[in-house]
């Protein structure tokens, strides 16, 4: 079960009877598979630190799954083998994924950032259930690149604004998208600080334009940072597909795994389509990193939030974009998102799907994350 005490006044309280930390979490199933995920709350503070997720294939797992996210959470390393046994607690961690090389953490925000060593690919309508914009299938290489390991959440972009005093295009406009349950309207009470539902710090950011995100990367460059910047729809398809894998969504071709549009969402928008017999126990955001990586070490490709890439939008750009390090056409009216949001059904959540948005238009179901070159 959920610990509802999880709101700021809440916190607050348990952190005046001296209760230092709080572990708040669910347990699921999806198939065959239980999944526990557990966020971490600083009382004393009256926030949220982390989270984390972990998997096992059997309902007598589920308390060492639970040991071992809570260890994990603290910093304790232990894992769980497949059969049940928990592992010495200077076993390597569980889920440490076999590309986490040379991992980077920005010293000003602490955000991290996988490396990805780069490859050529298969981009596009792999499948033969896309739309025309994924059509032609083509050869796609890039070359080595870090990518952030979760969307870029409300705290990492509280910083920013907090140092800068920057205005996002909602708060200096007509305010941010929001779903009514029939459709999406422009609502200008929200924007990033208040979305309409409840956040923490360990939420992506959401309610941000494309020239937002621009903003941000220029600040962090400014700190003397790596030349930060949004991903490329060439990098972000290859790391959904887990370095060019043939797979159709970001966590494989089985049972989902990540906030999309399913049992929960239609609990409160009972016509939206769904992913049916599956709940993921978020109407909107969740916490980053609260469902599993990919064998990247990223988390969330697939739902959470639509995420921007620097490219501009060309419906045909796949029969005339070039082999290597593709970068978009040079103009456009849109820029490009991927990977779906809280909102999506399968359509929409498959790695080769493209999105795009004016770049001065904000929504509740989207936001960003960062990458740089690697040379």
């Amino acid at each position: 079960m959920t610990l509802g005490c999880t709101d700021t006044k809440c916190l607050t309280a348990l952190g005046q009877m001296d209760i230092a930390k709080l572990i708040s979490g669910r347990v699921g199933k999806i198939g065959n598979r239980y999944s526990v995920s557990l966020n971490l709350f600083d009382t004393q503070n009256a926030r949220a630190e982390k989270s984390v997720s972990e998997f096992g294939r059997s309902e007598e797992e589920l308390i060492d799954l639970v040991q071992v996210a809570a260890r994990n959470l603290l910093g304790i390393t232990v894992g769980v083998s497949q059969t049940g046994e928990r592992a010495s607690e200077k076993a390597k961690p569980a889920l440490t994924p076999p590309s986490a090389e040379k991992p980077f953490i920005d010293p000003l925000t602490g955000m991290e950032f996988a490396f990805i060593k780069g490859g050529c690919f298969k981009m596009g309508d792999t499948f033969g259930d896309g739309e025309a914009d994924e059509k032609p299938v083509h050869d796609a290489c890039v070359d080595d690149y870090y990518l952030g390991k979760y969307e870029v959440t409300v705290g990492e972009f509280r910083k920013f604004v907090d140092a800068t005093g920057y205005r996002t295009e909602a708060e200096k406009g007509d305010g941010c998208f929001i779903h009514t349950g029939e459709k999406w309207e422009r609502d200008r009470m929200v924007n990033w600080r208040s979305p309409g539902f409840s956040i923490t710090d360990m939420h992506p950011v959401v309610c941000i334009s494309w020239n937002d995100t621009v903003a941000f990367a220029r600040w962090m460059r400014g700190q003397g940072g790596k030349p930060y910047r949004l991903p490329t729809e060439a990098e972000w398809e290859y790391a959904a597909r887990n370095g060019g894998e043939k797979i159709k969504y970001a966590w494989g071709n089985g049972d989902p795994s990540g906030n999309i549009a399913d049992e929960s969402v239609n609990r409160k928008f009972p016509k939206w389509p769904i992913w049916p017999g599956y709940d993921d126990g978020h109407v909107n955001t969740a916490p980053v990193g609260t469902f599993r990586m990919n064998g990247l070490g990223l988390y969330d490709l697939a739902g959470n939030v639509w995420e921007w890439c620097s490219d501009w939008y060309d419906q045909n750009y796949y029969q005339y974009s070039p082999k290597d390090n593709a970068k978009g056409p040079e103009k456009g009216q849109y820029r490009v998102l991927r990977g779906g949001g809280w909102d999506c059904y399968p359509f929409y959540l498959r790695a080769s799907v493209r999105f795009r948005n004016d770049p001065t238009i904000q929504g509740t179901n989207a936001g960003f994350r960062l990458g740089f070159s690697a040379r």
